[in-house]
Formats: C-alpha cells, sequence, structure tokens
C-alpha cells in the first residue's frame, strides 16, 4: 500500500513538472513574440514619443553583445557584414554632400549609417531572445515568429477600429497619431500602420510562400504549415486593408507557390500535395465567410472594397485602378538641373517637391549618385543571402525585386529583414544542394 502512494506520488510530481515546464515554454514563446514585434513594428510609449522599441532594442543589442565579447564567448562577426556597413556609411556621405552643396541642414538620410546599426543592433536583440527560446536560429523559425506576429497586428488593427475602448487603451499606452489616423480613416495596429506596415507584410509574405514550398521539415509538421497558410491569409486580407502595399507581397507569394509547388505544371509533389490539402478547406471556408460577410455586413463591405478596391475595380469596369495610384500619376517629380541629377537638391523631409513616390523623393534628395549608393546596398544583401542560402536563393531576388517595387510608392527600404539575417547562420541551410528549381 505504502509503495502505491509512493507511485502516486512520484506520477502526480512528474504531472506538475510537466504543466509548469509546459507553461513556462508557453510564456517565454509569448514573451520572445512580444520582442520580434517589437523589433518588426517600433512604437514609442506616450510619456517619451522620440524614444521608441527599436531604439531601446538596440541598446540592448549592444549591452548583450559586450557581455558575450567580456565572458570571451565564441563569437565571429560575418565579413559580409563589412560590405553592407561600407554602403550604408558611403550613402550617408553622399547624403552629406548633397546637404553641403545646397545648404540645406536636411539631415533626414545622411544619418542613414545610425539608422543601419540602430537596425542591426535591435535585429542581434530580437534573435538572441529566439535563440534563447529554441537554442537555435533558423530561416523557417523566424518566419514562424514574424508571420504570427503580423497577423495578431492586423486583429489587432481590426479590434482598435472596432471597439472604442480598445482604442483608448492604446492610445493611451503607445504614442499614435489618432487625429491623423482619424482624418484619412485607415486602420493601424501597434506601431503598425500606412506603407510601413504594408511593406513589412509584404515581406512576411514572400518568406511564408517560399518557406512553405521550400522546406521539407515545414511541410511534414501539420501544425506549423496550419499557422503559416492562416497566417498567410490573415495578412493577405487585412493587411490590405491596413496598406494596400500588402498585396505587392501577396501577389509575389502566390506566384511563388504556383511555381515551387509544381502547380503550374499540374504535377504537385507528395509534400506539396499535403500542403493543399490543408490549404484548400481553409481557403474555401474564409471565401465563404468573406462573401458573407462582404453582403451582409457594412463594415467588412467598406474595408473589403478598400482594401481590394483595385479589384473590385476591374470587376465593375474592366480598368485595374485605385485612388492611391491615380494620385501617384501625378506625382512624379524630377530635378530641373544637372546639379539637381548628379548630387540633388538636398531637401527629403518637408514634402517642398509635393511627391510620396521612393524614386522621385530620393533622386531629389542626393541624385543619381546617391540613390545608385543606396540601390547597391540592396543588390549587396541579396547576393551576400543569395550565395549563402541555396535553397532560398529565389527569394532573396524576389526580395531584391521587392526593393525595387516599393519605390514605385514610398522610399521605405528592407534592411530590417537584412539586420534580422545578418545576427545569425542557419546551420540546417549551410551547404544545401538544392533538389528541384524553377
Amino acid at each position: 500500500m505504502a509503495l502505491l502512494s509512493f507511485d502516486y506520488a512520484i506520477s502526480l510530481q512528474l504531472i506538475v513538472q510537466v504543466k509548469v515546464d509546459f507553461m513556462l515554454k508557453v510564456l517565454q514563446t509569448l514573451l520572445v513574440g512580444i520582442i520580434v514585434d517589437l523589433y518588426w513594428f517600433p512604437v514609442a510609449p506616450t510619456f517619451a514619443p522620440s524614444v521608441n522599441s527599436k531604439m531601446i532594442m538596440a541598446i540592448v543589442g549592444v549591452l548583450i553583445l559586450s557581455l558575450q565579447v567580456l565572458r570571451k564567448r565564441n563569437y565571429s562577426t560575418q565579413k559580409s557584414l563589412f560590405g553592407a556597413t561600407f554602403f550604408a556609411l558611403a550613402y550617408s556621405a553622399c547624403n552629406l554632400v548633397a546637404v553641403e552643396l545646397n545648404d540645406t541642414f536636411d539631415f533626414s538620410y545622411a544619418s542613414y549609417i545610425t539608422t543601419f546599426f540602430v537596425w542591426l543592433f535591435a535585429a542581434y536583440t530580437a534573435i538572441e531572445a529566439i535563440r534563447w527560446r529554441h537554442q537555435k536560429v533558423t530561416i523557417s523559425l523566424l518566419t514562424l515568429y514574424l508571420s504570427v506576429v503580423c497577423s495578431l497586428q492586423c486583429i489587432i488593427a481590426i479590434i482598435i477600429d472596432k471597439f472604442e475602448a480598445a482604442k483608448a487603451a492604446v492610445n493611451s499606452i503607445f504614442y499614435i497619431s489618432e487625429e491623423f489616423f482619424e482624418e484619412i480613416d485607415r486602420l493601424y495596429g501597434i506601431g503598425a500602420a500606412l506603407d510601413p506596415a504594408g511593406t513589412r507584410f509584404a515581406i512576411v509574405l514572400i518568406m511564408i510562400a517560399f518557406v512553405l514550398s521550400l522546406d521539407e521539415k515545414v511541410k511534414k509538421e501539420a501544425r506549423t504549415t496550419l499557422v503559416l497558410l492562416i497566417s498567410f491569409i490573415i495578412i493577405s486580407a487585412i493587411g490590405n486593408m491596413i496598406s494596400r502595399t500588402t498585396s505587392s507581397g501577396m501577389i509575389l507569394g502566390l506566384l511563388v507557390m504556383l511555381f515551387n509547388t509544381g502547380l503550374y505544371r499540374m504535377t504537385i509533389s507528395a509534400d506539396s500535395l499535403r500542403m493543399f490539402k490543408i490549404f484548400a478547406p481553409i481557403m474555401i471556408l474564409g471565401i465563404a465567410a468573406t462573401a458573407i460577410l462582404y453582403n451582409t455586413d457594412s463594415y467588412t463591405r467598406s474595408l473589403l472594397r478598400y482594401g481590394f478596391e483595385g479589384f473590385f475595380n476591374w470587376v465593375e469596369t474592366g480598368v485595374w485602378t485605385t485612388g492611391s495610384t491615380e494620385t501617384l500619376a501625378t506625382m512624379w517629380r524630377w530635378p530641373e538641373t544637372t546639379k539637381g541629377w548628379i548630387i540633388g537638391m538636398g531637401r527629403y523631409g518637408l514634402f517642398d517637391f509635393g511627391t510620396d513616390i521612393g524614386y522621385c523623393r530620393l533622386i531629389l534628395y542626393s541624385g543619381l549618385v546617391g540613390f545608385s549608393v543606396f540601390a547597391l546596398l540592396f543588390v549587396y544583401n541579396a547576393y551576400v543571402f543569395i550565395t549563402k542560402y541555396r535553397r532560398y536563393r529565389y527569394m532573396f531576388l524576389v526580395l531584391l525585386a521587392m526593393s525595387f517595387i516599393i519605390w514605385y510608392k514610398v522610399s521605405t527600404d528592407l534592411f530590417m529583414i537584412y539586420a534580422l539575417l545578418y545576427c545569425f547562420d542557419d546551420e540546417e541551410e549551410m551547404g544545401y544542394t538544392p533538389k528541384f528549381s524553377l
């Protein structure tokens, strides 16, 4: 009898320990997700609006790295990072020359090297957080975190827009220009808004598409596949309602899955077929729910018509057009002097030229010289990871294309994803030989 009681006590203790370990892992995962979110969507508190989460994470990153060096932990800087630093420094120098020659004192991009290192050290904090939780960092794991973060931001944006109490709570904690968003009537999350959010959504959609179609381990994990597919749908739908820039990543992501799974040849591998078996019912249910809500709920209808305005105009009028593309068509502004074309006008931040178009604003600021150096930074970043990760080489080509596509609308850049990738080596991908290609 005593032996049975002893065995029961041991079993109970093991069950309790397992539950405690599980809860700890859940809490750790949530903490890491918050850290990744604060990196991917920087936000500032209301009591210190000039200091955002990215800056704080950069300081933490410097401290983490310093402690690792002091403890003589095995640490090696990626040599390729020196090349990226060179281009960032050269771009800052070009902008500084443009400012000095034009006597404008507009240092918007002249301090790009500072922005470069802030992103880099903040990324180091995010990557070290993932490594702390999982003891490793991989492209697929990073994609999983980013996809969940973006999905939750989309859901939060709907909650903020739908419930005044939620909006008041968020606006009381985080610095958000409520009057501005009320004026333009746009959805926003916690640090996720307008074209910067759309750019980040687009990047993640592209990454999801490649991970789902190329990573054999992910294909065999139904739960991970399900999370990524649901995230792709949520980001594609609600992300477009926040910023229609998301559609560029959605279209590219769908094309990637079409080609990489062999669907365009009507020959699908067994692993890809497993993914489509999960994807098909989700899509059918999603389309059915969207159709019902579109026809019964005016709120959903207005959001859908804004997010997919081009599609609705195409169906109803036969012409693919949106209000923003029509506005952008009137915004092409170029330098009017040879000096302006070469070194720019040294003005960027005050909207002096009345254009949002990235190509125009960048060239007007520091000319073709500055723009060429900036473009080379992203060509270089793509080259580094194309040669490093053979399986994902086409992903970095698509991200490079995305860099040039995005400048048709805004002057933001994609360094935030490269900063993360510079902070770790995916050992699972090193030396990988592709089994198939496009």
